[in-house]
């Protein structure tokens, strides 16, 4: 696309830092697109339909005032920790115009994969493990240890990130 030819692989990163920022974004957020395929995959199984059951209006407390609450508080806190970080000097924003194609386009692979580890945690290890054992502690700490852990990989990450995640 920029007119360059990779014939050794050890300059990905070089070629990689010429892409404009939203698309490396996007692209490290989609490289989990095979955890959230096969996590659709699991979930649409025969078997796994009691899951679908609990998605649905008809379940107590699943409303669109519920979910737009949850939304609410998610943006809410989000806010939070964008605004600790600014205050900390931890980030800086820097305004270089709104590209609205662009800005839904790294939503998208950020929803594929938050989704995906929501279904490979919560949809998928969260029941076998609910299943397996029959104290909700037990699964409820397993399961937020292993999200946590799995964490570990990206960059930056620390104890006190991770523990944050735990929580």
């Amino acid at each position: 696309a920029f007119g360059l030819k990779i014939t050794d692989y050890s300059n990905v990163d070089v070629v990689l830092s010429l892409l404009p920022a939203w698309v490396e974004t996007g692209a490290s957020y989609l490289s989990s697109i095979g955890l959230w395929v096969m996590g659709l995959l699991w979930f649409m199984r025969k078997n796994n339909r009691p899951l679908f059951k609990s998605i649905g209006t008809y379940v107590k407390g699943n409303t669109a005032k519920n979910l737009l609450m949850g939304l609410f508080i998610g943006i809410v806190l989000n806010g939070i920790c964008v605004l600790i970080s600014l205050m900390n000097k931890d980030i800086v924003i820097k305004y270089q115009g709104f590209h609205f194609v662009q800005a839904i386009l790294v939503l998208l692979c950020v929803l594929v994969q938050s989704s995906g580890e929501e279904l490979i945690c919560r949809g998928y290890l969260y029941q076998k493990l609910l299943n397996k054992y029959e104290k909700p502690i037990i699964v409820i700490v397993g399961n937020a240890l292993l999200f946590a852990l799995l964490h570990f990989s990206n960059s930056g990450v620390t104890i006190l990130s991770v523990i944050n995640i735990l929580l």
